[in-house]
């Protein structure tokens, strides 16, 4: 039931990218790519299930258990990577995924707790990235504490709010749709109280004239899980990570490329970078 519930998840937040997004009819052509070898694999779990069972049935040492603890991460839908597709970027020339060792293009984001920047109150990261068609570009600045990366971040926010392209998929494209096509969170490794909300880019608590101020979009590491979990260095230059509206990596870069995210979007929406 999981396979075929996130085979309709696949292609339905495809078509939503299609109608309501205007990206290019192409993306639904990697329906088929994705989810045809997750049919494959599906097929040789339950061929092997059906032996164990018969097995079983006849008094032998069936196995039962070792093959659902093998295939537990796919049975959940969490262990599976997409291979390089439209949607999903190969290894970039900076040598992206260096910067997150334990991230794999095309893979579903592992998800760890984190803690709000403005209140500290802990949450999961697979919980605040919602299922509303929404790409989010994960800001890993690393320890805002040391003035180099705060330097950083702050050239990140200037050159993307410099390019109109980049700043036009926050905006909302349709009047009734409040979520954008592209979400930025930060995620800074440095203890939540040694940093200042107000202190960080205004990127990172927007203003909206509806709505107010946006102070859900900075967190801390304070549990040191995810720049763990990631294999981030906390200490290091930090990068950026893109994960698709169903939480897969789509693409990761440096804190400096933010032309090669404006390539992937471009690709997609079928707009000039």
């Amino acid at each position: 039931m999981n396979v075929s519930i996130q085979d309709s998840y696949n292609l339905v937040w495809k078509l939503g990218a299609v109608i309501t997004n205007g990206a290019q009819p192409t993306i639904l052509e990697t329906y088929e790519a994705e989810r045809r070898p997750v049919a494959k694999q599906l097929m040789t779990l339950d061929s092997r299930l059906v032996r164990a069972y018969e097995n079983e049935e006849n008094d032998n040492p069936s196995g039962i258990y070792e093959i659902r603890e093998q295939y537990a991460g796919f049975m959940a839908g969490v262990d599976i990577t997409y291979a390089h597709s439209t949607l999903v970027t190969q290894g970039g020339k900076d040598g992206a995924t260096n910067f997150a060792k334990n991230l794999t293009l095309g893979m579903r984001l592992p998800s760890f707790l984190v803690v709000y920047q403005c209140d500290g109150v802990p949450i999961h990261l697979a919980k605040r990235l919602v299922s509303d068609g929404s790409w989010r570009l994960l800001v890993f600045s690393g320890d805002l504490r040391q003035p180099e990366r705060m330097k950083s971040l702050a050239h990140f926010a200037e050159t993307f709010s410099r390019c109109s392209h980049l700043m036009s998929l926050q905006g909302i494209q349709v009047p009734k749709r409040r979520s954008p096509i592209l979400e930025l969170l930060l995620i800074q490794s440095s203890a939540r109280s040694a940093v200042n909300l107000l202190d960080l880019p205004e990127l990172f608590h927007p203003f909206d004239h509806l709505t107010g101020w946006d102070y859900w979009k900075a967190f801390a590491d304070d549990r040191d899980q995810v720049y763990t979990g990631y294999g981030i260095d906390k200490n290091g230059p930090g990068c950026l990570v893109l994960c698709r509206p169903d939480q897969h990596v789509a693409w990761i870069g440096s804190m400096e490329n933010t032309s090669g995210l404006d390539s992937y979007f471009s690709r997609i929406l079928g707009r000039s970078p």
